[in-house]
């Protein structure tokens, strides 16, 4: 069957090659081009009840528990979650740079698991420099303020970056304090 146009710069449907478009001539199966500012979509659900996208492939997609859900629920949490057994993976540039494995462990950067030994749950690779900072809104720059974990080519550091003491406590009683 030939396309069905209903207005090209509103709606084709491309029955030939199983492609619909709102307003572009469809590129791939689902297609939508706004042609100023941002691009809305909306699934709305007529109840309380929330609303969803599912994702799924000819190969697991069978049920309603199978592939990749983006939803909201009647409490408006937001929800994005792997059905499967496999990583979610988050990216930029055509690159991994947070993955949750399947056991819930976090890797930004890298994976969570590999060359460390079981139970790390974290692990951060920001290269040849990496650090968790601590501030909050007393300091007003990241990079002068705050409390510094990490590491780089030459040390493991721990760095208090304001005029403040270092203090170990335990049982919530201090038992070292660096000034």
């Amino acid at each position: 069957a030939a396309a069905l146009t209903v207005d090209t710069t509103t709606l084709v449907v491309d029955a030939t090659n199983n492609r619909v478009g709102i307003g572009a001539t469809p590129l791939d199966t689902f297609h939508v081009k706004k042609a100023s500012s941002f691009l809305n979509a909306r699934i709305e659900n007529g109840s309380s009840s929330g609303a969803a996208f599912l994702f799924q492939n000819s190969t697991t997609g069978t049920t309603s528990t199978d592939g990749l859900f983006v939803g909201i629920d009647s409490n408006e949490h937001g929800y994005l979650w792997n059905y499967e057994n496999a990583d979610l993976l988050l990216g930029t540039n055509n690159q991994t740079r947070l993955r949750i494995d399947t056991s819930g462990n976090l890797g930004v950067g890298q994976s969570p698991v590999g060359f460390l030994t079981n139970g790390y749950i974290l692990r951060l690779n920001g290269g040849t420099q990496t650090y968790l900072a601590f501030n909050n809104n007393t300091h007003t720059t990241q990079v002068l303020g705050g409390f510094v974990i990490g590491n780089d080519a030459s040390a493991a550091r721990i760095t208090q970056r304001e005029n403040q003491p270092i203090v170990v406590a335990t049982n919530d009683i201090e038992r070292l304090r660096i000034d």
